[in-house]
Formats: C-alpha cells, structure tokens, sequence
C-alpha cells in the first residue's frame, strides 16, 4: 500500500482531468420526475437570483452554495427522501448528515459539513421567504437548528480537521492507495480531498509571503519606538494565527489597521487622515477595515486606555460600554455599560426595552431575535440566538456571557429583532471599564 500526498498526485491531477472539477447536475432519474426535477431548476433559478440580491457574497462564493444545494437535491432529496420538498423537516436534514453524508463520502471533511450546512440554512431560508415554505415557527427553527455543522462533528476524520493555529505545514496526508489501485483511480477517489488539500497549502503560501514581507519595525520606527512597536509585533503575531479570516486583506490595509489600533492604545493624536495617508489608503477603507479587523485583536491591548494597572490587576469585574443606533430610526441611539459576566440576552432587554418599545407601537415581546457578531445579517457562523429556551444548541444561544465573545475594542454588530418586521441594531463595543457597586448593572448612560 502506497501513502500518496499532495505534492505526488497534483500534477496527475490535472493532467488527467485538466483544471476543472466533477460538477453535479440535477437531472431526472425516472420519466416520472422530469416535471418535478424541472420545478427544481426553476426554484434553483430563483435561489441563484435571491443570492445575487442579497449581494453579501463574491461570486465563487455564491456558486458554491448553489453547488451544495444542487447536491443535497439530487443525491438526497430525488434519490434517496420520499419527503416532498415543502414537507422535509428538521429529521430529514439531520438524517442527511448523520446516515447519508458520512456513508456515501468516507472521510468527509470538516470544511465540507460546515460548507453544506451554512449553505442549505440559506436554501431554506429562501424557501421559506420566497416560496412560503415551513412557516411554523416552532419547525423551522428546528430546522435551523439541524443544520449546526458541530452536531456531526464525529463523521469528521481527525486526518483531515483544519487547524488554523498550525501555520507549517509542508504537505497534506490524503490517503492511502488501495493494492493494484492506479493513479487515476486514486485520484478520482479522493478528488474532494485533494482539492480542499490544494487550497490549503496555497492558502499556506500565500499566508507565509503576505507575513513574511511585513517588517514592522522598517514601516512604524518613523512613528513609534521599540516598545511600542512590540505591542504591533504581537498583534501581528495574532493575525498570523487566524490567517484564513484576514486572508483578503491586502498588507497595506493590514499595517494600516495595526497602526490605527497602536494609535488607540497608546492614544496617540494621529489623525484618520494621516494614518490612511501614510498607509496609502483612503480614510473610507481606513475606518471600514478597522471595524472588520477588530475582533481579531485582543482586547486586553486596550485595557490602558480606560483602565490603570491597579484596576487592570484587581478582581474587580470588568465592564463593557455599548452604544446602539437604531437602524431604521436613525435618530434613536442609547449607550450602555454592562457588566462582562452578563449576557446577550441581557443587552437584548434593555434594547427592547430603552428603543423598540418607544419607537414600535404595539410589539410582541416574544419573538425571535438574533446577534450577528460579523455584523452580516444571515451570518449563521457568527450567529447567537434567543429567546434562549427555543433554541436547541446552547452553544448558539443569547445566554452566552459578554466575556466569552471575546469582543474587540470598536467592534460592532448587528441585533435583529421579530424575523418578519426585521428590526436591526447597529451595537458598538465603545469603552471598557470596572463594576463600581453605586451602579445597578445593565446602567443605562
């Protein structure tokens, strides 16, 4: 048995079957379903529009979501469920991973299961918009809940879970090829994997030049000395870490976000306009990737600005200071401070309670609501959900702590509240502070 990796089976591959890979194609298994399977191009038709309109993401992008709907309706939905479409529920989608995904494609990996399930919660969410599909609440939230990717974490072999904290990788294990098993044939077996393989030793590459050829201590000595020049060593040092969600950044932006954060830190008094100068970059793209970069720099870099090393050192609890625009009244906002040990669900209180009553006449205080912590709406990755008892994964809940999040200084998110009327909150992470015992915790400011 010969242990074939990337760098002995690339080349084959595309020698054999060129620069493109196997597509899917919904076609009819019987005469009896040609009408029902040309219903599903019309709706896969719409579902590829509806994604275009939503213009949240590049086109690769949005091509592999239809991608993985074509192939959930063809491998599972036309040949294997006997369930009509507008009828699946949350067993059906569970029964999808849990006895026919890990069975028909041994080895399947992690980025797989997270990719096939972000992209049906969209396909279901367009159902259900579009085409009226699964409007009980109480099912579709069931749904949604089905389609968490950690729920089938155990079909993942350990051999091909991506870690992100490993950044020297030389070469990726495939797999074995069988006894009197050719190069082609092995290669078609595992085409998913090598591909998703190829990518990630690009991503690799691509990760070790892009850092490689930032110097701090060349492009920041003009502004800051050795001391504070470390502190954007260590932040570098951050990024390097969680290359695969900055990856499109490019290193201009990079070093200008690192420079706009020391900036903050060590309260400097450089302007928007001169650090965008400097770095060579607009002060539009300066303030839009500052707040797309700052949860992936550590809060406790900022601690200085509003702390002292004494209150940095106590164990007195750490407070967060939130400041809330309304985004379909613009002229309502409110500012809050808020103890780190308390919730989302918390903050989602005192929102409804300070802003949505008093601009909403006659609202129900029980629907759904949601935090987006990427600031996307429908960003299922980065999504916490209430009210708390009806959701299923508690590790999607609203009851999650402040602290955990591991929110970042100027953060900002998006609160959703009531799924139908789709009223959304701009929340801003503004300051940080220690619990004083004159205040009662949420204080509103």
């Amino acid at each position: 048995m010969e242990n074939l990796n990337l760098e002995l089976s690339i080349a084959d591959l595309k020698k054999i079957l060129g620069e493109s890979r196997k597509t899917v194609n919904l076609y009819a298994i019987s005469n009896e379903q040609t009408i029902y399977v040309s219903k599903l191009r019309i709706i896969l038709n719409g579902f590829s529009k509806y994604l275009i309109s939503k213009n949240i993401f590049p086109k690769t992008e949005s091509e592999e979501i239809l991608d993985d709907v074509v192939l959930f309706l063809q491998e599972y939905h036309l040949g294997y469920s006997e369930e009509p479409l507008d009828e699946l529920d949350h067993t059906e989608f569970s029964s999808f991973f849990e006895y026919f995904v890990g069975k028909k494609w041994i080895g399947v990996s992690r980025s797989q299961v997270e990719s096939l399930c972000h992209s049906l919660k969209f396909f279901i969410e367009f159902l259900r918009e579009k085409l009226r599909f699964y409007q009980n609440e109480s099912l579709f939230k069931k749904i949604l809940d089905s389609l968490n990717s950690e729920l089938y974490k155990d079909l993942i072999e350990d051999s091909v879970q991506e870690d992100e904290s490993k950044s020297q990788i030389s070469s990726v294990y495939i797999g074995e090829q069988f006894e009197d098993e050719s190069v082609e044939e092995f290669i078609i077996r595992n085409i998913d994997r090598i591909m998703a393989a190829e990518g990630k030793l690009k991503e690799e590459s691509e990760k070790k030049s892009l850092m490689d050829s930032i110097d701090l201590k060349e492009i920041l000595n003009q502004w800051y000395d050795m001391k504070e020049i470390n502190i954007a060593e260590q932040i570098l040092e951050t990024f390097k870490n969680i290359y695969s969600k900055i990856k499109d950044f490019t290193k201009n932006e990079l070093i200008a976000t690192i420079d706009y954060a020391l900036t903050d830190i060590l309260r400097k008094k450089y302007t928007q306009q001169q650090i965008a100068k400097r770095n060579k970059i607009s002060v539009q793209k300066l303030t839009k990737i500052r707040s797309a970069l700052s949860p992936f720099i550590p809060l406790k870099f900022f601690y200085p600005i509003f702390l002292s090393n004494e209150e940095i050192n106590s164990d007195a609890e750490k407070t967060y200071f939130f400041k809330v625009n309304c985004l379909f009244e613009r002229n309502n906002s409110m500012k809050i401070e808020m103890r780190e040990s308390q919730t989302l669900e918390n903050l989602h209180d005192q929102i409804h309670f300070y802003l949505t009553t008093e601009i909403v006449e006659d609202i129900d205080y029980d629907k759904s609501y949601s935090f987006y912590m990427s600031g996307k709406e429908w960003d299922y990755k980065s999504e916490y959900r209430g009210p708390p008892e009806y959701v299923q994964d508690d590790s999607k809940s609203a009851l999650i702590t402040l602290k955990k999040l591991d929110l970042g200084y100027r953060q900002k998110f998006l609160y959703l509240y009531d799924y139908k009327l789709e009223l959304k909150y701009s929340v801003q992470l503004i300051g940080i502070g220690l619990e004083n015992n004159s205040k009662r915790y949420p204080y509103l400011i």
